[in-house]
């Protein structure tokens, strides 16, 4: 009985600290990306809804994000953000961002 509960204790631990790593270094990802483009990123929210073309591009290690910025003469405009790579997911630095107004595609 004791070990069980050590076991759950540790399994909430390790699932606690993955959920940690993951949104600070997506949020850290996002800043960074906004920063080297010239942007201040004024929303981002996880999304588990997504275009059907990004289910079929991205893999279980990426995470996206809704977002929205301003750029410095005060433009908004919103897209989607795919953080990290297909194969390492978050332990790469790769942001590409998909905007609703164009076919353009940054990263």
């Amino acid at each position: 009985m004791h070990a069980d509960f050590v076991s759950v204790v540790m399994v909430v631990i390790v699932v606690a600290a993955n959920v940690v790593f993951v949104s600070r270094r997506s949020r850290t990802m996002l800043d960074n990306w906004a920063s080297r483009n010239s942007l201040a990123l004024v929303k981002s929210s996880w999304a588990f809804f997504r275009p059907m073309s990004m289910w079929l591009t991205t893999s279980r290690n990426q995470m996206v994000y809704r977002i929205t910025v301003r750029d410095h003469a005060g433009r908004t405009r919103s897209g989607w953000a795919r953080c990290g790579n297909w194969l390492v997911g978050l332990w790469s630095d790769d942001v590409d961002v998909f905007w609703d107004d164009s076919e353009v595609h940054w990263s």
